[in-house]
């Protein structure tokens, strides 16, 4: 698959969907759904994410839904693409959300067959 794929799809969910926790959006503290009206949080923006790829060719299990802890033990969903190099990439978040570079001890690269 393309990086520069990964790179679009990335951005455009980033730039598209607004922020709103679920506690705003549905009077709820937690709740995981496709942003299809244009909020959400952050695992929102994974499922869109993820679903997208999907869309465009990228092998499920490759789109890895991933918790991180942020901060002052917050969570955190990120989406952790695995490679077919070991290559490490950085997980796909919101801007600015605090969630850690590759190097950060929550994401794996996997060496698929």
């Amino acid at each position: 698959m393309v990086w520069s794929n990964l790179d679009r799809v990335n951005n455009w969910v980033n730039a598209t969907v607004k922020p709103l926790t679920d506690v705003e959006h549905w009077g709820v503290v937690e709740r995981w759904s496709i942003p299809d009206d244009g909020y959400g949080d952050c695992e929102d923006y994974v499922l869109l994410k993820r679903r997208i790829l999907m869309q465009a060719g990228w092998p499920r299990e490759a789109l890895l839904v991933t918790v991180v802890l942020k901060g002052k033990n917050e969570g955190h969903t990120v989406l952790t693409v695995t490679t077919d190099t070991g290559e490490p990439r950085p997980p796909l978040a919101l801007p600015g959300q605090g969630a850690r570079s590759a190097r950060g001890p929550h994401l794996s690269s996997v060496r698929l067959p």
